[in-house]
């Protein structure tokens, strides 16, 4: 009697840990919208106004160890390993330069400079073991060195 009833009990019980959702990994299959990004004890937010390409600034993992975020002109990613439950190491986040027209005389724009600053600002600060934390409409990382970077989920 025990016996059959092992045989029936094990198959259920991995039945129904297999269909119980992972929620600590839950934010990987969503895309979120940078906010701001707090680096060397300087705070700079995204002016959405801005933003000139429509793929900037959205964090996107198409796995559990890589991702996307584009920055301002060009397509940029990197890796990440989950270490534990709230708990992640970012790495290799770069961009990759796109081909374009040069312009013949690009003017020096206050929010082209901005933009400038904004992406190295990211480049920098995404970058090591953080923890992370998140909410339904909010991510963010936090790491060793004081760096800050807060996500919204995009709509």
């Amino acid at each position: 009697m025990k016996l059959r009833l092992s045989i029936v009990l094990v198959p259920v019980l991995i039945f129904l840990h297999s269909c119980t959702k992972d929620t600590s990994t839950e934010f990987l299959q969503e895309q979120w919208k940078l906010h701001s990004v707090t680096h060397e004890s300087k705070c700079m937010k995204l002016p959405l106004e801005q933003t000139p390409r429509e793929e900037a600034y959205i964090l996107q993992f198409t796995n559990k160890n890589t991702f996307i975020m584009a920055t301002s002109s060009n397509s940029a990613g990197g890796e990440c390993t989950i270490i534990s439950e709230g708990k992640i190491h970012i790495r290799n986040y770069k961009e990759h330069p796109e081909i374009g027209p040069k312009k013949e005389h690009p003017e020096k724009e206050p929010e082209k400079e901005y933009q400038k600053m904004f992406d190295k600002h990211i480049l920098a600060a995404f970058d090591g073991v953080m923890t992370y934390t998140y909410s339904k409409n909010k991510l963010e990382f936090r790491g060793e060195h004081n760096q800050k970077i807060i996500f919204e989920r995009k709509k």
